[in-house]
């Protein structure tokens, strides 16, 4: 249901008077570790770059502030942040996404003279942000990835589209780049031909200089989520992915907690520590259908979408963090519930309306998706973003969903 797993009661602990900066306020997993750590008694400071956000509204932000956006305000982004940690008695800083934790990194020195940072130093970060690197490195360590070609030059694109097998997928080799203080977002492209490959290698070289080129994988997606000490586990967590948004692939909306494949955990531990890891990083793998063999397809370096699975599953990786951060010991979490789903109803609406909007899908399998979506209160199921218990995010959340589906509404009727 959308209660909590455990009450607030028997987990709150003696962490009174240390107070947590917690960035990315208007995502669901700054969420998540805002309650994780307010129920355990933590002050937690929530920043984000819009007046209004989804942390904001939970009871356990103790203080609000609103930055510049590292989005197209980098420097002063972190300008802000560094002055705000000098004035303010802050005892760890958490930065959530890679928009706030990479600008962040660039300068750890200078942040670590006044808090604790729950950020590697960058050439580790480095090495989980350039899927390229990651590559190189998991094949080095016999790590299975998916067919990849590293591409250093443009005239061999035309040879290279009558090599690979189709459909294929083209992706930068980082999620966000800056360019004079403007992120620039790489998205990965779908293609199903030579003259589709060629155009689009094209266009995403001319924004992100040349990205990788991958076989597509079919199959189940698989997450093995770690806290690391300097690459050793502290703790770990497996979930499968069974919706996402978009329907090619995307951000989870359902997602299941389950025992680790044995190579799974192994493939992802050797690869985290072979980067001397330190902090959570969520390892992600597809099962491929063709040899059922897992392949790696990159390392979240950072903490990932569907936390409040793994937390309300009985890891609470936003607390092991903080407590290793801190100097305590922190005991390993090897053991929780599995067979926990948690659900992002959000965006689990918006693959409902794909699924029905889509020309690809028969009626018979319309028909399921909404029976299954209706499964509101299903046994073992809990929620992102709503909770009985600190209901507001939740509100806000889905309020305003609604009302970009009624403006979307309006203007296809105004389109006629």
């Amino acid at each position: 249901m959308w209660c909590d797993c455990c009450s607030e009661e028997k987990i709150r602990m003696t962490s009174k008077g240390k107070t947590i900066l917690v960035t990315d306020g208007d995502i669901r997993s700054a969420l998540s570790i805002v309650r994780s750590l307010g129920r355990r008694g933590f002050n937690t400071i929530v920043g984000s770059e819009k007046e209004k956000s989804l942390a904001f509204y939970s009871k356990y932000c103790s203080k609000k502030i609103v930055y510049p956006s590292p989005y197209t305000e980098k420097s002063k982004f972190v300008e802000f942040m560094l002055n705000f940690i000098k004035q303010n008695k802050i005892d760890l800083l958490i930065p959530v996404s890679d928009l706030t934790i990479y600008p962040i990194s660039e300068r750890l020195n200078e942040f670590n003279r006044y808090t604790k940072v729950a950020c590697p130093e960058k050439s580790i970060l480095d090495k989980a942000f350039d899927k390229e690197e990651t590559l190189r490195i998991a094949k080095k360590l016999n790590i299975p990835i998916p067919e990849t070609y590293f591409v250093n030059k443009l005239d061999g694109i035309k040879d290279l589209s009558e090599q690979i097998e189709y459909p294929a997928v083209i992706k930068p080799k980082f999620s966000r780049y800056w360019k004079n203080d403007q992120m620039i977002h790489g998205f990965r492209k779908f293609v199903y031909s030579k003259s589709e490959f060629i155009e689009a290698y094209l266009d995403l070289h001319s924004q992100l200089p040349f990205p990788l080129v991958q076989e597509f994988i079919e199959g189940e997606g698989y997450g093995i989520s770690v806290l690391a000490n300097h690459g050793n586990p502290l703790a770990i967590f497996a979930h499968k992915r069974i919706r996402e948004v978009p329907i090619s692939g995307g951000a989870s909306t359902l997602r299941e907690s389950v025992e680790p494949n044995s190579l799974m955990k192994k493939y992802a531990i050797k690869l985290l520590k072979e980067i001397k890891w330190d902090g959570v990083a969520m390892v992600e793998f597809k099962l491929d259908k063709k040899d059922n063999i897992p392949k790696l397809m990159e390392i979240n370096g950072r903490f990932w979408g569907s936390l409040e699975l793994a937390v309300s599953s009985g890891v609470n990786f936003p607390y092991l963090l903080c407590q290793k951060m801190l100097g305590k010991v922190v005991d390993p979490v090897l053991r929780y519930n599995i067979r926990h789903k948690c659900r992002w109803l959000r965006g689990d609406s918006e693959y409902l309306m794909s699924v029905l909007e889509s020309s690809d899908f028969k009626w018979s399998y319309k028909t399921k998706t909404m029976l299954d979506f209706l499964k509101i209160f299903e046994r073992n199921m809990s929620y992102d973003t709503l909770k009985f218990n600190d209901p507001l995010p939740g509100i806000y959340e889905n309020i305003f969903y609604i009302k970009s589906l009624l403006l979307s509404l309006v203007r296809r009727l105004i389109k006629g």
